[in-house]
């Protein structure tokens, strides 16, 4: 959208292409976060391709680095899309095919220290001439 609105000579609010770009693949996201030296969990970008070669060789790697649950989710999709917590190996594979049927690559992490303590996040909505409405996501 960006792009057409730049082509466009229409001016927008929010992103420009490279922002928006970046923030839809959590694997390049994370990458660059990592080489601005941010914080960032523990991750591992898995492509379709590798996956489809190589199913008990990914399914090794995500175990070796992380303890289940796992979560898993295409790496190119919104917060939601296509995710599953993993409990054990049976499900991670089934979480991997999900991903893969989404996007071209997906990622692995553990939870988070909040998602562990069942610490609630917090975000803010807001709509046109109202006061911002909260919603609670654990």
């Amino acid at each position: 959208m960006q792009g057409l609105l730049d082509l466009a000579g229409l001016p927008f609010v929010g992103s420009g292409v490279l922002g928006s770009a970046v923030g839809m693949d959590k694997d390049m996201q994370k990458r660059l976060f990592l080489q601005a030296k941010l914080p960032v969990g523990d991750f591992l970008a898995i492509t379709r391709a590798a996956w489809e070669k190589s199913r008990g060789k990914v399914l090794s790697a995500v175990r070796k680095k992380f303890r289940f649950p796992v979560f898993v989710k295409p790496a190119t999709l919104g917060s939601s899309v296509g995710m599953t917590k993993a409990h054990d190996a049976k499900e991670l594979a089934a979480a991997m095919d999900l991903a893969a049927e989404f996007a071209q690559k997906s990622w692995s992490s553990a939870p988070s220290a909040a998602a562990k303590s069942k610490s609630p996040s917090w975000e803010m909505k807001t709509r046109k001439r109202r006061s911002p409405a909260k919603s609670c996501h654990t």
